[in-house]
C-alpha cells in the first residue's frame, strides 16, 4: 500500500517508559488542523494522551474527547464523501465527527453543534468511517454498551464549503491508523496546479516575499531556504521561512532571506530541488514546478503603506462598500482582494456585499521597491428585525398585552391584531377580543420599517379561550393515538402554585407536578399502570386575585 506519514509526532523510549510530547500539540486543537485532500492514505502516527473535555453533538448530547486530531479540507466538487479510518491494531477504538465550517471560526464547533453533519461514537473497535450503505444519522453510545455499526452513511458535500474532520481516539494505548478518502463522488483535492504568484523585495533589500498560488506544506521547506535559488545578482540565498509555519502544517506565503541587500535592478527568483533532493509540494502532495520562476524588479525608494478607507452604502439587502486609497496621487500599482480572490487593480474600486454577510478585503500596493498588505474585515450590518412577546392563550373578557422587542434603527411600527383592529407604536394599546361562543384562533402580525426604508415583519398565533375555568377530567386513554392520552389540570396556564398529584387504588402516588405543562402518561416508574379508579388532588392560587383552591376528585384510566 502507497501512503503518506503525517508528520506528526514520534516516540522516545527511555530504559522501560515511554515519553510523549506534551498535550495538546499541533493539529489537537480546530485551530491547527492538519490539511488534507482526497489524493492517497495517510499514516497517522501515535499522538499524546489527553483529554480535551465535552462536545455537545446532535442526537448524543455530550461527548468526551480523548486524544483528539483534527484534518482540515475544502470541497472542489460537490458530492459524497467516503471516509475510511484502519488503525493498525484493530482493537483500537477511533471515533470521528465532521463538522461544515464554511464562514466559522474552526474554534465554534464547541460552541455550535449545527456544525456538525455526521459521525460514528459507537464505542466498538475496529475500522470505521463513511459508506453508500452505513448508517443514516450520527451513531451515539451510552457508557458501558457497544453499537456494532461503527460505519455511517456517506455525507453530501457542497462545492466551496470548508469541513473540518474530528478524530477521537478512546484507547488509551494507541497505534497508528490509515485515513483514507476513496469511493465518494465529491473532490477535495484543490485542482489548480501549485505556482509561484508573486515575488516582492522588502524595504531592508536583503529579503524577497514569495506568495505561492496554492498552501505549500510547512515540512517541505527547508530553513535554509535551498529551495529558492536568486538568478542574478551578488546576494545569495540563505535562509527561508513559510508565514504561520509555527502554529500551522501549511504556508502561501514566505519571505526569503538574502546573503546581503539587492541593488537596483531587475532580477527574478526560481525553484529548485532542495539540499535533501525534494521540491516544495502542496497540501496534495503535488511539486511546485522546478524551474518555475518570478520576475521582479528593485527600484531606488522608501516604504509604501496600503492602508485604506472605505464607506458604506447601507441597503435593504446589499450593501455598496466604497474603498478609497489615500495615495491617489502616488499612482502605486494596487492589487484588491475579496475574501482571498482577487477583484480590481483600480485605486478606489467598488464592491457588493449582502447586508448580512461579512467581507474581508485584502490591499496590496508596491513602489517597485517596497510593498505593503492590509486587511480589513466589513461586518454585517447591524441586526434589523421584528419581533414582539404575547401570550399565547387568553381567557374571555380578558385583554391581549404585546411587548414590541424588534431590534434595528426602527421609524415606524404597523400592528395587525388579527381580527380586523389595527394599531401604530412601538407600544400598543392592550387589546379585548371579541365575544365568541367557541375557542378561536388569531394571527397577530407586526411590519417595522427602520431608517433605510426597508420592511421586515413577523407574526404569531393567540389563541382566545371559551373558558379558563381549572378543571381535571374524568377519564383518560393512554394509547398513544393523540386523543386524550394524558392526565393534567386543562387550563391551568395562568395559575400559580401548582401542585397535582394521583394516588392509586392502594394511596400510593403515581404521579406529581408543580408545572401546569406536565402531564401523567398513565405509567409509573416506566410501567404502564393498570386500568381503573384513581384519586387525584389540586392545589393552586388564582392568578389574578391570589385566592387558594384544594380540589379533589377521581379519574378512569382507560386501557
Amino acid at each position: 500500500m502507497k501512503y503518506r506519514i503525517l508528520p506528526l509526532l514520534c516516540l522516545f523510549y527511555f530504559k522501560g517508559f515511554t515519553q510523549l510530547p506534551a498535550f495538546p500539540t499541533m493539529g489537537q486543537q480546530p485551530s491547527s488542523a492538519y490539511p488534507i485532500c482526497g489524493k492517497g492514505t495517510f499514516r497517522q502516527l501515535i499522538v499524546p494522551y489527553g483529554s480535551a473535555g465535552n462536545m455537545n453533538l446532535p442526537g448524543c448530547g455530550q461527548v468526551a474527547l480523548l486524544n483528539p486530531f483534527y484534518y482540515s479540507f475544502t470541497c472542489y466538487t460537490s458530492g459524497t464523501l467516503a471516509i475510511l479510518i484502519d488503525p493498525l491494531d484493530p482493537a483500537q477504538d477511533y471515533n470521528w465527527e465532521l463538522f461544515d465550517i464554511s464562514g466559522q471560526s474552526p474554534e465554534e464547533i464547541f460552541n455550535n453543534a449545527s456544525l456538525a453533519v455526521i459521525g460514528n461514537w459507537s464505542g466498538t473497535p475496529g475500522k470505521s468511517g463513511a459508506t453508500a450503505n452505513g448508517n443514516p444519522s450520527t451513531i451515539c453510545v451510552s457508557p458501558g454498551q457497544l453499537n456494532k455499526t461503527t460505519f455511517s452513511e456517506m455525507p453530501n458535500l457542497i462545492q466551496g464549503h470548508q469541513y473540518l474532520l474530528l478524530i477521537s481516539g478512546y484507547s488509551q494505548i494507541q497505534s497508528d491508523y490509515f485515513l483514507s478518502f476513496e469511493g465518494g463522488t465529491a473532490n477535495i483535492s484543490n485542482p489548480a496546479s501549485p505556482d509561484l504568484l508573486s515575488a516582492t523585495v522588502n524595504c531592508d533589500k536583503n529579503r524577497i516575499t514569495v506568495v505561492t498560488q496554492k498552501k505549500m506544506r510547512c515540512n517541505s521547506l527547508t530553513a535554509d531556504g535551498s529551495n529558492f535559488i536568486l538568478n542574478n545578482g551578488t546576494a545569495s540565498v540563505i535562509g527561508a521561512e513559510g508565514l504561520h509555519c509555527a502554529e500551522g502544517f501549511d504556508f502561501d506565503t514566505l519571505n526569503i532571506t538574502l546573503s546581503n541587500d539587492l541593488a537596483p535592478g531587475n532580477y527574478s527568483i526560481s525553484t529548485k530541488i532542495n539540499k535533501d533532493g525534494n521540491a516544495l509540494f502542496d497540501d496534495c502532495f503535488n511539486d511546485l514546478p522546478i524551474g518555475g520562476f518570478y520576475s521582479f524588479t528593485v527600484f531606488p525608494g522608501g516604504t509604501v503603506s496600503a492602508d485604506f478607507d472605505f464607506q458604506i452604502g447601507y441597503g435593504c439587502t446589499i450593501d455598496t462598500v466604497l474603498f478609497r486609497y489615500p495615495l491617489a496621487n502616488m499612482h502605486y500599482p494596487s492589487a484588491w482582494y475579496r475574501n482571498m480572490i482577487f477583484t480590481s487593480s483600480l485605486q478606489a474600486p467598488v464592491m457588493l456585499k449582502p447586508v448580512s454577510q461579512s467581507l474581508v478585503v485584502r490591499h496590496i500596493v508596491s513602489n517597485g521597491t517596497c510593498s505593503d498588505t492590509v486587511s480589513k474585515s466589513i461586518n454585517p450590518d447591524p441586526l434589523f428585525q421584528a419581533a414582539f412577546r404575547t401570550t399565547a392563550e387568553i381567557c374571555p373578557n380578558t385583554p391581549a398585552t404585546f411587548k414590541d422587542i424588534s431590534t434595528g434603527k426602527i421609524l415606524s411600527w404597523n400592528w395587525d391584531y388579527g381580527d380586523g383592529t389595527l394599531a401604530t407604536g412601538q407600544e400598543p394599546p392592550n387589546h379585548l377580543y371579541p365575544e365568541s361562543p367557541h375557542e378561536k384562533k388569531y394571527l397577530v402580525q407586526l411590519i417595522v420599517q427602520n431608517d433605510l426604508g426597508c420592511y421586515d415583519s413577523f407574526s404569531t398565533s393567540l389563541i382566545k379561550l371559551q373558558s379558563c375555568s381549572v378543571a381535571v377530567p374524568n377519564a383518560f386513554t393512554p394509547n398513544g393515538d393523540g386523543k386524550n392520552d394524558y392526565l393534567f389540570p386543562l387550563n391551568a396556564f395562568a395559575v400559580r402554585d401548582l401542585e397535582f398529584k394521583v394516588y392509586n387504588r392502594f394511596g400510593q402516588q403515581v404521579f406529581e407536578t408543580r408545572e401546569a405543562t406536565d402531564k401523567w402518561d398513565g405509567t409509573r416508574n416506566g410501567l404502564l399502570q393498570p386500568a381503573g379508579t384513581y384519586i387525584w388532588t389540586l392545589h393552586y392560587s388564582e392568578g389574578s386575585t391570589g385566592k387558594n383552591f384544594t380540589l379533589r376528585g377521581t379519574v378512569v384510566l382507560v386501557r
